[in-house]
């Protein structure tokens, strides 16, 4: 009797220990085989399941250089878009990347600014009352009005604030004669007589057509 109950109880003991091995078994199987389901931003939302390398793959491959493209506004020209950064080329009314051209001039711009370098000469007459009229700054040589021997130069006209000019002689045979005054103010007061053309004087706008005297040379005497 005492034998039958001990084998009883140990086969009772091997069969639920196979029993648990088998649950085990199964709940691995079951509960570790990741999931195949392609990727959806609602289904995949708090769902722990394991995702496969295919799955995964397929969602990576559907994305542009990591993320969608991104602006960065029109405002000033700049932009990235599928990861490329670009600058449009700048206008006079755009701001943008200064082109080869661009920088070119502007430092040709620099050098006249900076040491009062200009192209040559353009010729201007004095009309009549006196008067030169320029359309920037620069070199110019200045005539009489209707080439008469000698002519008064009393406002040179259409200069921004700040502009220089150098102005000489057109002609040996012609007299300018720069007229110190109240749109010419000159050194000293003393008028300049131009009448050779090595002669120059150089003079600086300083605004409502006011031009003072910066420098002198009477090249020619």
């Amino acid at each position: 009797m005492k034998l039958f109950t001990k084998l009883f109880l140990t086969a009772l003991l091997l069969f639920s220990f196979l029993g648990n091995a088998q649950g085990a078994l199964w709940l691995s199987e079951s509960g570790g085989t990741a999931d195949d389901t392609a990727y959806d931003a609602t289904s995949w939302d708090n769902n722990l399941d394991a995702a496969t390398k295919n799955a995964l793959r397929d969602k990576i491959e559907t994305l542009a250089g990591g993320h969608d493209p991104v602006t960065l506004g029109t405002a000033n020209g700049l932009s990235l878009s599928t990861q490329a950064l670009s600058l449009a080329a700048a206008t006079n009314a755009t701001p943008g990347a200064a082109t080869a051209a661009q920088i070119v001039e502007v430092e040709a711009n620099t050098l006249k600014k900076s040491v009062g370098v200009w192209d040559s000469s353009s010729e201007i007459t004095i009309s009549a009352g006196g008067v030169a009229a320029l359309s920037n700054e620069g070199y110019f040589t200045i005539d009489t009005n209707g080439d008469i021997a000698s002519d008064d130069l009393t406002q040179i006209t259409g200069l921004a604030d700040g502009d220089e000019i150098i102005i000489g002689p057109n002609n040996d045979a012609r007299t300018v004669v720069l007229k110190n005054g109240a749109n010419l103010i000159l050194c000293r007061g003393y008028d300049f007589i131009l009448n050779n053309t090595k002669d120059r004087i150089r003079l600086q706008d300083i605004g409502s057509d006011i031009l003072v005297e910066l420098s002198r040379s009477s090249g020619g005497d």
